[in-house]
């Protein structure tokens, strides 16, 4: 269940963050959600950085242990 009150990802950034931890690529993610993989990387990025997280996998096990994606 995503807790949006202490969540600090954006909707998206969250989108992003649930098909990581299905363990899709940028590339991947890009095609489904319409966007260029750049965007993608970059909005990667910008979560991992507010998240706190050392890598991508670690944004994917934050946000799964936090709650904010299932």
């Amino acid at each position: 269940m995503t807790d949006t009150q202490t969540c600090p990802l954006t909707a998206r950034e969250l989108e992003i963050a649930r098909h990581l931890s299905n363990g899709e690529t940028a590339a991947s993610i890009a095609g489904k959600i319409g966007a260029t993989e750049f965007s993608v990387a970059m909005q990667i990025k910008i979560a991992r950085r507010v998240a706190g997280a050392r890598n991508t996998p670690h944004l994917a096990a934050i946000a799964l242990r936090k709650g904010w994606i299932e």
